[in-house]
């Protein structure tokens, strides 16, 4: 029997989501993102596990998990969808990890709209999986972002 998800992607859609910053240099753009969601905002879809996932994380102490990179060598307006990769570190826990995130990109209401979607081991970020039920959530567990960067309105 498969254990259950601490985190759906979709999930990570939401306006947990804090802060960005980007550079613009003759048309390329060398973004530096900073993107920080609630780690109280997992929700796997079950109460119980959220509140032992939530411990296990810490919140107390590490409220904000956090993915930062750098992302170069774009040149905007964009002439289409492309992809390419957020060199970048993530925080869960108080541990950070190098990664590189792969990255979408994509022309939208006069910005740009970026998903990603990549996994991550709990047990790498030195986290106890919790259980529920003697069956204990799995070690895998995916960060999704679709975040749409564009001009204040």
């Amino acid at each position: 029997m498969p254990s259950p998800p601490i985190h759906q992607p979709s999930d990570a859609r939401h306006s947990g989501w804090l802060g960005q910053q980007g550079f613009y240099l003759n048309g390329i753009v060398l973004i530096s993102s900073i993107l920080n969601f609630e780690t109280a905002s997992f929700d796997s879809g079950n109460s119980n596990r959220d509140v032992n996932m939530r411990e296990a994380t810490h919140e107390a102490a590490h409220p904000y998990t956090e993915v930062r990179g750098t992302l170069s060598g774009v040149t905007f307006p964009l002439e289409g969808p492309r992809e390419t990769v957020l060199h970048g570190t993530v925080e869960l826990n108080g541990e950070k990890r190098t990664r590189d995130v792969p990255v979408k990109l994509k022309p939208e209401d006069g910005g740009v709209r970026v998903t990603f979607s990549f996994p991550i081991s709990l047990e790498g970020f030195k986290l106890e999986r919790p259980q529920l039920l003697l069956v204990k959530v799995d070690d895998r567990a995916v960060i999704s972002g679709d975040l749409l960067f564009a001009a204040a309105k």
